[in-house]
């Protein structure tokens, strides 16, 4: 009976994720179809190209979204979801050819084929988990990366509806002020991270003996040891591989700053909802028994 209950809880929790994802995945995915139907009336291509740069940041948010959630996700999920992907790639890809300078001469120009044209398209697929190649160099990077012993920080405007991310930091003090759309994090080493409210989901990877303190809707952690998180989390907090975390209250005692009442409302975060210890840990779905790896902090 208790493995029986063990195994309900965790379709129960893995449900209530698959319905998050699509969820979030089906109301982004709005918004990049009408901005792409919007840019369609839009004459001038400067204004244009700027707004092509805002799909491809909230392409890759899409894509990293899905490809965080693949492992619990069911295959229908995952084929519907990259088919969407790869439908909204094409058009964003269409409209940027469009506005492009036309070159004037064509001189040994290449027939290719419908079968090849075709191939070409098909080869976008696998958006989850081959990085697009496609005009990310002019998407501006909004993060620190390769850093030691360093203080860094961004204010609001730097960040506010941004992709933020943090790689390859050691030793640093990071304070992220205002409202980020989302944030990534990945081999952080030995460092205090201070972020805002974050609009959406926070992604943390491959970390070690560090303090977060974050807000956001949804809080996914991978391959993080010997940490500490101060969260305040409105979805809970989803953790994978992960060994020796401890989860506290987010509170202003930990870290603050003047705007931040303002940037909790910015961010849409519910400052009465906290399910900073509802954490679901993927590799331990026993329903009777708290997982060895994540504990409450003592204080």
């Amino acid at each position: 009976m208790e493995e029986l209950s063990g195994e309900s809880t965790a379709k129960t929790t893995r449900h209530d994720y698959v319905s998050a994802f699509i969820t979030e995945f089906r109301d982004k995915k709005q918004c990049l179809e009408e901005t792409l139907e919007e840019v369609e009336n839009i004459d001038d291509n400067t204004i244009v190209g700027n707004k092509i740069n805002d799909m491809l940041v909230e392409f890759e948010y899409l894509k990293k979204l899905l490809g965080n959630s693949i492992h619990y996700l069911p295959s229908y999920n995952v084929k519907v979801s990259q088919e969407s992907l790869n439908s909204i790639l094409r058009r964003i890809d269409a409209k940027r050819s469009e506005t492009a300078p036309k070159k004037k001469f064509g001189f040994n120009r290449k027939q290719v084929s419908r079968k090849e044209s075709e191939d070409k398209s098909k080869s976008v697929v696998d958006a989850c988990i081959v990085p697009s190649q496609l005009h990310l160099k002019d998407i501006p990077f909004v993060g620190f990366q390769r850093e030691t012993k360093s203080k860094l920080a961004l204010n609001s405007v730097d960040v506010f509806k941004k992709d933020v991310n943090l790689s390859s930091l050691e030793n640093c003090d990071v304070n992220i002020f205002g409202t980020p759309s989302t944030v990534h994090m990945e081999d952080i080493r030995n460092c205090r991270i201070n972020i805002g409210p974050v609009q959406t989901s926070i992604f943390v990877s491959d970390c070690s003996d560090t303090v977060f303190n974050l807000a956001c809707q949804q809080l996914r952690i991978h391959t993080t040891t010997n940490s500490r998180f101060n969260v305040h989390v409105t979805s809970r907090c989803i953790i994978e591989d992960c060994k020796n975390v401890t989860f506290a209250e987010w509170n202003k005692g930990n870290w603050s700053y003047d705007a931040i009442d303002d940037d909790f409302r910015k961010a849409n975060l519910d400052v009465k909802t906290n399910n900073w210890n509802k954490v679901c840990d993927f590799n331990w779905l026993v329903a009777d028994k708290p997982s060895p790896n994540w504990s409450i902090a003592n204080d």
